[in-house]
């Protein structure tokens, strides 16, 4: 492969935000070279373009690369083509590997547990290396040096196509790095940024607060943003080199060092940028309020890893009363309750909580705006305010409204 040939990348990002990924892509790719589809974007460029979302996108979930596709009508074709794929080409016979499904809507009818195109396409990788080598790879089913996306969908006639990609990050390019595993957070990171640039927040010109802010994922998302650091800052400051990760570590990858090394200077200069400007920030007018204490210690560890759990300013206080930071207009944002395993007793507190944090919006932040994220779409008639925007999002399997206010 030359270091300057043209690939194909699949970038995926939360449901219904393809739009938003497209139009924050275009930041600093070309847009001819970008193709909104339902899942995300597709990008046909160069390596060094295709790396670059991993450091500057703050929407994208995943970054694959399509390595092939093959046409199959039934599951021992599906097998038979797996079989025959140069995998020795993506995949060294001592390292572990992933395989993570993404089957099209249409094609679910067709499977009682779309799972077994995975087992199958497996089955074809191992038989493929024990016929080589006389055994196969390990499965690594947390930890893998090499995952593999596998996108089947309905092709023409009926047929169906299996689109086999490379994870180039290996992870969900959600994480970031400043939550630890066992702290409970309600938003993805990256959801949580999308939230932020979908509501138009301008960082330049308004104060944001979020009076409910528990973890503080907004107020994290919030500080990148404006600072513009990195989302994968924390996972690329004491970065090894690029070629040094397994993923690269295979022949597909042998013939474009040059790209590599391109790739890695970019990163390395970003980081060195966004080091020094973490280092030279002054108070953010970033702010955020709980009634927990606990929650306020986890923002705060959230914010330490970056060094801004100083420039931001956290308090103890109630949404209901909580009043702006500031005497000059700014923006609200705010994930409340959904209240969805509550009873029918503690649903009506809930319809409260909404009924009285909008009366409090309206008495005390006049000219701002606000923006607040929720599943519950009877609470959300509570807050009596006129909707300026609303737009549809997912939070894992439960259907979310963004709801967006000018507050006259």
């Amino acid at each position: 492969m030359r270091s300057n040939a043209t690939l194909d990348f699949l970038v995926t990002c939360p449901s219904f935000q393809a739009d938003l990924l497209e139009k924050e892509l275009q930041g600093w790719l070309p847009k001819e070279i970008l193709t909104q589809i339902p899942e995300g974007i597709i990008i046909e460029g160069s390596l060094e373009q295709g790396m670059s979302v991993i450091l500057r996108s703050r929407i994208a979930s995943r970054l694959f690369l399509k390595i092939s596709e093959f046409n199959f009508s039934n599951l021992d074709e599906l097998y038979q083509a797996s079989l025959r794929f140069a995998w020795t080409r993506f995949l060294r016979a001592d390292q572990t590997f992933r395989f993570d499904l993404s089957p099209s809507h249409d094609i679910g009818h067709l499977y009682k547990n779309p799972l077994i195109l995975s087992l199958k396409t497996k089955d074809g990788l191992a038989d493929h290396f024990r016929n080589k080598f006389g055994s196969r790879p390990d499965v690594g089913k947390k930890e893998a040096d090499v995952v593999f996306g596998l996108f089947p969908a309905l092709s023409s006639n009926d047929c169906q196509r299996m689109t086999l990609a490379i994870d180039l990050w290996g992870n969900s390019l959600s994480h970031r790095g400043y939550r630890p595993s066992n702290m409970p957070a309600p938003l993805r990171e990256n959801l949580a940024a999308s939230i932020l640039l979908r509501s138009e927040w301008n960082k330049d010109s308004e104060w944001l607060l979020d009076p409910m802010c528990g973890s503080g994922t907004f107020l994290v998302e919030a500080a990148l943003i404006k600072l513009g650091i990195s989302p994968q800052y924390l996972f690329l400051k004491n970065q090894k080199a690029l070629k040094d990760y397994s993923v690269f570590q295979v022949p597909y990858f042998r013939d474009i060092q040059t790209a590599l090394n391109s790739a890695d200077l970019s990163f390395k200069q970003l980081i060195e940028e966004n080091t020094t400007a973490l280092q030279e920030t002054g108070p953010l007018e970033i702010y955020g309020s709980d009634l927990d204490p606990s929650q306020l210690e986890h923002c705060r560890s959230s914010l330490r890893p970056y060094g801004l759990e100083n420039k931001v300013v956290l308090d103890q206080a109630n949404a209901l009363s909580v009043l702006p930071p500031k005497d000059v207009p700014g923006f609200v944002v705010l994930n409340p309750p959904y209240g969805e395993r509550l009873e029918n007793a503690d649903q009506a507190k809930l319809m409260q909580l909404y009924h009285m944090f909008g009366e409090n919006l309206k008495k005390n932040f006049k000219n701002s705006r606000c923006a607040i994220f929720t599943a519950n779409a009877e609470a959300r008639k509570e807050i009596s305010l006129k909707t300026n925007g609303r737009f549809d999002f997912k939070n894992g399997p439960l259907d979310c409204k963004l709801l967006c206010y000018n507050l006259y």
